[in-house]
């Protein structure tokens, strides 16, 4: 049996609760797609309609294991 989440998922942060913390939404959308222009995170709308974002070199790393993973396998 796989079980999908065995291997550890990289931290997410919600962009909500960026948002409860400074309350300033322009400077955090701007923040934000700096960020995510650069390559420094990765922003992912989740299945609830908010936004999560990662740190991209995380995002990557667990991808390519995983991708690592499931094509051994076979």
């Amino acid at each position: 049996m796989i079980c999908v989440f065995s291997d550890k998922l990289p931290p997410v942060i919600l962009k909500s609760q960026i948002c409860a913390l400074l309350q300033d939404y322009t400077k955090i959308d701007s923040e934000l797609n700096s960020l995510r222009v650069t390559g420094k995170v990765v922003v992912a709308k989740l299945d609830s309609g908010t936004y999560g974002i990662i740190d991209k070199a995380d995002y990557l790393s667990r991808s390519e294991y995983r991708l690592h993973r499931i094509t051994c396998r076979n």
